[in-house]
């Protein structure tokens, strides 16, 4: 099988045709002791009394 021929539209096409998300992300951003941050995305809550 041979895939799309033209490099940009290999670039492009993902974008064109991606999937919408199924669920809502829950975000929470980790402060580090540098003064960076990283970003989470969790597909579901945190169950109640989970670490």
């Amino acid at each position: 099988m041979r895939g799309v021929g033209n490099r940009h539209l290999q670039t492009m096409l993902p974008r064109l045709i991606r999937r919408k998300l199924r669920f809502t992300p829950h975000w929470q951003r980790l402060e580090l002791p540098d003064g960076d941050f990283v970003d989470l995305a969790w597909s579901e809550d945190s169950a109640p009394g989970a670490p």
